[in-house]
C-alpha cells in the first residue's frame, strides 16, 4: 500500500502542473478516486495521515472553470445514478469518514486521526457532487450521510455551529465549517 500511496502522490502532482483544460486531462484526475475505496482496516495502511486525499480533493479543487464543466458533464451525463454514488461519493465518503474518526482514552482525552486536516477539502469535493447529483437527480440526500460526522460528538457539532453563528461573513468565508455542510448529517 505505501508504494501505491507514493504513486498516487507522484501522479497527483504532476497533475496539479498540468493545465487541466481537456477532459482526457479531468478523467484522468477522477481515475484516482478508486484509490480511495480502499477498504480502511488495520490491515491496510493507506493515507493514513491523509496526505493523499487532500491532494486530490485540493487539486479537483484547483482546476479551471473549463475543467469543471468537464467534470460536471462527466459527473451528470455519463455516470448512472448507481455509479455516480458508488464512483465519486462512496470513495470520499469513505476517506471523510477515516478522517473524522476520534478516540477517546482512559482519561476522556480525545484523539484526533492525524487525517483530519484534510476534512475541508473532502466536505468542499462531496459539496461539488451534492449539488450535481441534486440538479441531475442523481443520487438521494441520504446517500451523502457521512457515518464519520454523524458519530462525532455533539458538544463538538455545537460548538462549530456556535461559532460558525457568532462569525462574520467575511469570517465565514476564511473558515472551515462542518455545521455550514448538513448534507452530511443524517437526520436520524
Amino acid at each position: 500500500a505505501n508504494a501505491i500511496e507514493r504513486g498516487l502522490k507522484l501522479g497527483l502532482d504532476s497533475l496539479r502542473g498540468s493545465r487541466m483544460i481537456y477532459p482526457e486531462a479531468v478523467r484522468c484526475l477522477l481515475s484516482y478516486i478508486k484509490f480511495f475505496s480502499f477498504r480502511r482496516d488495520e490491515n491496510i495502511v493507506f493515507d493514513v495521515r491523509g496526505e493523499a486525499i487532500f491532494l486530490f480533493c485540493d487539486t479537483i479543487l484547483g482546476i479551471p472553470f473549463e475543467a469543471y464543466r468537464a467534470l460536471h458533464d462527466f459527473a451528470t451525463n455519463l455516470y448512472s445514478r448507481k455509479l455516480f454514488v458508488k464512483m465519486l461519493v462512496r470513495p470520499l465518503l469513505l476517506a471523510l469518514n477515516a478522517c473524522t474518526k476520534v478516540t477517546t482514552d482512559e482519561n476522556e482525552v480525545h484523539h484526533f486521526e492525524p487525517s483530519r486536516q484534510a476534512v475541508p477539502v473532502i466536505v468542499a469535493v462531496l459539496s461539488w457532487f451534492y449539488a450535481m447529483a441534486e440538479e441531475a437527480n442523481l443520487a438521494e440526500p441520504a446517500d451523502f450521510y457521512s457515518d464519520g460526522v454523524s458519530k462525532m460528538d455533539v458538544e463538538s457539532l455545537f460548538e462549530d455551529l456556535y461559532n460558525m453563528k457568532k462569525a462574520s461573513p467575511h469570517e465565514r468565508s476564511k473558515n472551515f465549517f462542518l455545521c455550514a455542510h448538513p448534507f452530511l448529517l443524517s437526520p436520524d
